[in-house]
This record gives C-alpha cells, structure tokens and sequence, in this order.
C-alpha cells in the first residue's frame, strides 16, 4: 500500500479531535475525507502536512514514517482553502517558489514554471500579477505550485469553498483531470456531499475524530452502515431498518401498493421533491422533472410495497 495512516490521535483540551484514525490509500488514488465541521478533517489533512504534531500514530509513505519530517521536507504539498498565494508576487513567482529549495537556479525554475502553467492552462498570465486573476485562474495557480515540487502525496483543504457553484462545478472536473494527469496520491478535504461523490476514487466519512465508514462513493452513497452515514451522504428515508433513498420511491397517480398525500413539493429543474403522508410517516420522494411526474399538492398518489 503506497500510504498509511495508522491509529492517528490528536488531542486538544484532553478532548480527541482525531481518534484512532486509520485508512489506507494506493498510488494515485483521491480519497475524499467528508464529514461535519469540527469532525476532525483539517486536523488530520494538517498532521499529514505536518502543520500540527500528532499525539501519537503512524503516518506511512511507501511503507516509511514521515511523522518526524519537517513540513518542508515530507514531500506532501498542501492547497490551502485561502489558497495562500503570495500577493506581491507574479504567477510565475508563485509557481516556482518551492524550487528554490529545491536546488534549481532561476533560468531553471522558470522554465519548469512555465512547464507546469501550460499543464493547468494559465501560461499565457504567467507574469501577471496573481492579486489580478479570478477564483478559478487562484486555484490552478495554487495547484501548479504545489505539483512543481512533484510531492509523493496532495492535500486539498476545502479548495473550492471560496468559487461561486458554476465554478466549482467546473473545477470539480479540471483537479480530478490534472490530479489523473500526475497520478498523484490525493486527499481532499470537504463538507459537501455532492463534491465528495463527484471526486473521490474513495469516501471516507468522519465524525467525531473517527471514520464512519470508508469506501467507494457508489458503495457509501448505496449501502450506508448506519444512520449518520446515511442522513450525511445525501437525503434518505429510514423505514424500520431500511435506509431508502427518495429517488427509489417511485410514485405513481394510478395505482400501487401503498396510498398517500402529497404534502409539499419543491422544484429543482431536473427534479421535483416531494414529501409524501402515508399513514402519517412523512417519506420523501425525488422525481425526475417530466410530466408524468407532475404531482400537485393535496394530490392521492401511490408506490410500491418498501416495507
């Protein structure tokens, strides 16, 4: 196994923030940690960065613990959330910081500046200064920054938190591109469901300083292990032991094995949610937007037998 964290602890207060941790992780893999603030995300991603000293455990690259590397020596590369950009710098400059501790003269590190920017697409700004690019154009900047110095493993730090939803949507796509192109062994730190699913080779999901459940995000979002797990990974249905999720209840006006009221419905363009009665359980249903699917409120509906 290319990384390892293993029984990972940071206390703060006497109070674990990160108990016990353990996953695994192969050679260019990206593994989402997903999970409510204060569950324990930035700690760790920080005591990998080596930000923060860890109470005790092992943190393991290509079966060697780095644990007492400095930061600047591990090898691991961090994008912070503020992106963490030196204002008074060019593109170019901050690209090509880390390489003057790496031993490259500066006709070198220009060269290989221009090198990485072409790969994140932003040669053509690269003596602008980066107080002058957007959202979007910050984050390449930060990404080609911390690859140039090509580390063993990348640290996201809730990167997109700061770019409007149609940008995040497309940034989504370009780090999963660039993280494939590199092949780099990646962990990404987020709060949003649909940005851990969309992502992640793999999902860990953390509460409390412990990991819930850790998997695929097809196998999380499909056979969630408990409750928490189940209400985090997007909207669900708990019907006796079941976990069901609205978009597999099915409602039909016709005719079915159990009857029910509309009670609400919200519109989301490509999807209509509606909250059902059945005999005064509240179930949620999550139709594609059709105009078979097209239930009114008050209107007698019916779904199969999910008991």
């Amino acid at each position: 196994m290319y990384f390892k964290v293993r029984n990972l602890v940071k206390k703060f207060n006497g109070l674990n923030v990160v108990d016990k941790l353990s996953f695994n992780m192969e050679k260019g893999e990206i593994l989402c940690l997903l999970g409510p603030s204060g569950c324990g995300k930035t700690t760790t991603l920080k005591m990998i960065g080596g930000f923060l000293k860890e109470d005790s455990g092992e943190i393991l690259v290509e079966d060697k613990d780095i644990c007492s590397i400095p930061p600047e020596k591990r090898l691991v590369a961090t994008v912070f959330q503020s992106y963490a950009l030196f204002p008074h710098m060019s593109v170019i400059k901050n690209v090509t910081y880390g390489l003057k501790f790496k031993g490259y003269n500066k006709k070198e590190a220009y060269e290989k500046g221009k090198e990485y920017l072409d790969m994140v697409g932003l040669l053509k700004y690269k003596d602008k200064n980066v107080t002058k690019l957007s959202g979007g154009q910050k984050q390449r900047v930060a990404l080609a920054r911390a690859l140039i110095i090509k580390p063993k493993v990348l640290l996201l730090d809730e990167p997109l938190s700061n770019l409007d939803a149609k940008l995040r949507i497309k940034m989504r796509n370009d780090i999963k591109e660039i993280q494939k192109k590199f092949n780099i062994t990646t962990i990404f730190v987020t709060h949003d469901q649909e940005e851990a699913l969309s992502i992640g080779d793999k999902i860990a999901i953390m509460d409390k300083g412990k990991i819930k459940q850790i998997g695929s995000p097809k196998d999380v979002y499909n056979n969630p292990k408990d409750e928490f797990v189940a209400s985090f990974v997007g909207s669900v249905n708990i019907i006796g032991d079941k976990f069901i999720r609205p978009e597999n209840i099915i409602l039909d006006k016709k005719g079915g094995a159990i009857k029910g009221t509309i009670v609400s419905k919200q519109f989301l363009g490509a999807c209509i949610d509606y909250v059902v009665n059945i005999d005064n359980k509240y179930i949620k249903s999550k139709c594609i937007n059709n105009n078979s699917n097209d239930f009114k409120i008050g209107e007698v509906v019916y779904t199969r037998n999910f008991y």
